[in-house]
């Protein structure tokens, strides 16, 4: 609710607790802004291991909740192996243009997908539309402030291209 209208990777919220088991080690200790995390091995999504290591269990929750793909996990139609890319730390502002920001701390993780990219629907009831991008044009669009160039159906004057999760995604792609 606090994001309509914006360009988005997928997100999702998790408490503190669970984001401490997830590998990038405190925000207390990062620097603000968009790093790289390097050399981190991958991990499995939609396989057998998945209830073994946290980011796993996260992604997969992110998944079948924010993308719909519950039963194509639980079938193994849709599976890939992910890693920790980067982490980012900023003051984002709402977007809605109030005076109100918030410190967010996120974590970005790549996933190759082996399987089930036809799984994924149109549209989800966080994501309309969800659309796959190249990712190659992330950061040119990011650095263009233009949407379009990631999605021609896209309305540029309804579109925010600036969120912490598109600038982290796009910074870590260069």
């Amino acid at each position: 609710k606090r994001h309509p209208g914006v360009l988005s990777t997928m997100t999702m919220g998790v408490a503190p607790g669970v984001f401490d088991l997830l590998g990038g080690g405190s925000p207390l200790d990062w620097s603000e802004g968009i790093e790289p995390v390097r050399d981190q091995p991958p991990f499995g999504i939609g396989m057998e291991e998945h209830g073994l290591r946290a980011p796993a269990f996260v992604l997969e929750n992110l998944l079948a909740r924010k993308v719909g793909l519950a039963e194509a996990l639980v079938d193994r139609r849709f599976h890939g192996e992910a890693r920790l890319v980067g982490r980012a730390l900023d003051n984002v502002p709402d977007p809605q243009g109030t005076r109100e920001t918030q410190w967010t701390a996120m974590l970005t993780y790549a996933m190759d997908l082996s399987a089930g990219a036809e799984e994924v629907p149109l549209k989800t009831a966080s994501y309309d539309p969800l659309v796959w991008v190249d990712a190659s044009g992330v950061a040119e669009a990011m650095r263009r402030h233009d949407a379009l160039l990631l999605n021609d159906r896209l309305n540029p004057f309804q579109v925010c291209i600036g969120g912490l999760c598109v600038r982290s995604a796009g910074a870590l792609l260069e």
